[in-house]
């Protein structure tokens, strides 16, 4: 602890607090005039995982919120805290949210002037660019602000990062202590979410890799390794315990193909919607000619693209420079950081291949790119290079922000998650239909105590789990269902159904109108992206079909006699459907429209 003191002393400075704080300030008023959410993983798993957290609820156990509903609920505690205290202001919300984007601001400010000290306003006018432009990259910008926890994973990533350049910066200065905190940060921030694995097993190989060059020995690599692994366990190990114990997977439902638990398929669990492919290194726009690709809603980014092709040609130049032994001292730190883009490129699309995960790639490649164009100009005076700098920056200022829309950008909200008052009544059996309904439960909570169960989550990726086998999610067939099955039958009172209608495709005679179908949607697109063969697409469209006549057989004719049903008001994009006991419609609704 006396370390990690003396460490913030010496380094942050009166003047670095006064950038802290405006740069704080900036990223909630960012956040706030964005006004942006994801709001399908909010609704999904995100609130209700920080309700099961703070309340002690053990009902994410059979699988409220699906696959994401066993990952490490801390990071959602903020955000269910918020709405919690302050959901009739939506705008606190997103200020409040808006710190991580701030803090991140600064640690990349941070690695900036290890390389470009803001001694004069030429250099300081660049930071500026490159700060603007990491804001303003795709995957940064539709994630400010908002629930999916990537921003605050590139807030961890890029301290542990600032470090780990910082110490290199001085090869004779090397302090092991410095490679432990970076260890612990960026283990923490694994350990949080586990999309931060491909920026953590980059900066661990370009250790490695750049060790003689930058005089690393192995005790300090050793040590940071060991540092992440400590801070791994223990932001994650207690949920990993609980996960095993439970379930006989730590990590459960993911790696289920080594674990096997009995509760879901022996399969990774591992989203391959975008496969990655040896030959796209040499073809980086490739991403581009095809429908959909990095899981984006829309690629309008094409700075990610280029931005890897610099990257290529410059690692290979630093290859030749390096072989022909005219690297020069000053360029070993530029090399190293070069390093870890082209690994993180690598091992961020071999692992997930989804753009908004490339947040700290987007975010140092905003520096990189400019900082070459910078150097040419410094060194040859180029107008061109300058010319590439002006392009740059108006790029920044008005593509993404401006004409961006594959975000929910949420405004005139009088709350930030509106939902009309339902009165459950104690000792109701809940049954959830498809992914968007476990956010419900913490506001029926408020005044009643029910039992809650999901039926058909449906996962929005075909070989993740939603289509193994002839179709089934793992809470229609593995021992989920069994303990759901002892929980119905075991229940005495009143039922109250909720369907996720779009995902459900209701049928007409409950919900009103035809609904849109989903799972027909996902299966024709992976066909359309040559996922599946076309004798898979056949099988899957004949069981599709048959699984619409079978999936309400034995509660249609129920609800249709027995349950008046319409939609919730709510201002979420999503229709929610619910179905209640006729004779309880007064006491259960407020009123009829």
């Amino acid at each position: 602890m006396n370390y990690i003191t003396t460490f913030f002393k010496k380094n942050v400075l009166a003047n670095n607090v006064v950038i802290l704080f405006v740069m704080t300030i900036a990223g909630m008023l960012l956040s706030v005039f964005v006004k942006g959410e994801n709001i399908i993983d909010l609704i999904n798993y995100h609130y209700y995982l920080g309700y099961s957290f703070v309340s002690g609820d053990t009902d994410r156990y059979l699988a409220l919120g699906g696959p994401n509903g066993f990952l490490n609920p801390i990071l959602e505690v903020p955000i269910y805290l918020y709405i919690t205290y302050f959901n009739d202001y939506p705008d606190i919300i997103y200020a409040l949210q808006g710190i991580w984007y701030g803090v991140a601001l600064f640690f990349l400010f941070k690695i900036i002037t290890l390389f470009v000290e803001p001694k004069s306003v030429k250099n300081s006018l660049f930071i500026l660019l490159c700060l603007i432009l990491a804001t303003t990259r795709q995957a940064i910008w539709i994630q400010i602000g908002t629930s999916t926890n990537e921003i605050p994973m590139l807030c961890l990533d890029l301290c542990g990062l600032y470090i780990i350049l910082r110490t290199l910066k001085f090869p004779e200065r090397q302090n092991f202590k410095d490679f432990i905190l970076a260890g612990l940060i960026m283990g923490i921030a694994l350990g949080l979410k586990m999309t931060s694995s491909h920026v953590c097993i980059s900066a661990g190989l370009m250790l490695i890799l750049c060790r003689n060059s930058l005089k690393i020995s192995y005790k300090n690599i050793c040590l940071f390794a060991l540092a992440g692994f400590i801070g791994f366990i223990l932001i994650n190990g207690f949920f990993m315990y609980k996960l095993w114990i439970l379930y006989g997977n730590p990590f459960f439902p993911f790696l289920n193909n080594i674990f096997k638990s009995e509760y879901a398929p022996p399969i990774p669990f591992r989203d391959t919607s975008m496969i990655f492919r040896f030959y796209y290194p040499l073809f980086p726009l490739f991403f581009y000619f095809i429908k959909d690709p990095l899981r984006s809603g829309e690629i309008t980014d094409y700075f990610f693209g280029f931005s890897y092709a610099v990257l290529a040609f410059y690692i290979l130049w630093a290859i030749w420079k390096k072989c022909t032994k005219k690297t020069k001292p000053d360029e070993n730190l530029i090399n190293a950081l070069a390093v870890f883009l082209i690994l993180d490129w690598f091992s961020g699309m071999y692992m997930f291949g989804i753009l908004r995960y490339f947040v700290v790639y987007c975010a140092l490649t905003s520096f990189f790119v400019p900082y070459l164009f910078f150097k040419i100009y410094q060194k040859y005076n180029s107008k061109m290079a300058l010319s590439c700098l002006f392009i740059f920056l108006l790029y920044a200022l008005l593509y993404n922000p401006f004409f961006y829309l594959g975000v929910v950008f949420r405004h005139n909200l009088k709350q930030y998650i509106a939902i009309e008052k339902i009165n459950i009544p104690d000792n109701a059996l809940v049954k959830l239909y498809g992914n968007c309904t476990s956010f419900l439960v913490p506001f029926l909570a408020q005044n009643s105590t029910f039992k809650a169960v999901p039926y058909h989550h449906l996962c929005l990726g075909l070989k993740v789990c939603g289509f193994f086998g002839k179709g089934e999610d793992f809470i229609e067939k593995y021992k989920f269902k069994e303990e759901r099955e002892k929980i119905v039958n075991a229940h005495t009172g009143p039922v109250i159904y909720f369907f996720d209608t779009e995902k459900m495709n209701l049928p007409e005679e409950i919900s009103g109108e035809e609904n849109f179908d989903e799972e027909k949607k996902l299966i024709e697109r992976s066909f359309f992206l040559k996922m599946i063969p076309i004798e898979k697409y056949k099988d899957m469209i004949g069981f599709l079909e048959l699984k619409k006549m079978n999936l309400y057989k034995e509660t249609v004719e129920d609800l249709k006699n027995n349950y008046y049903c319409r939609q919730i008001k709510t201002n979420i994009e999503n229709r929610i459907d619910i179905c209640v006991p006729r004779e309880l419609k007064r006491q259960i609704l407020k009123d009829d429209y």
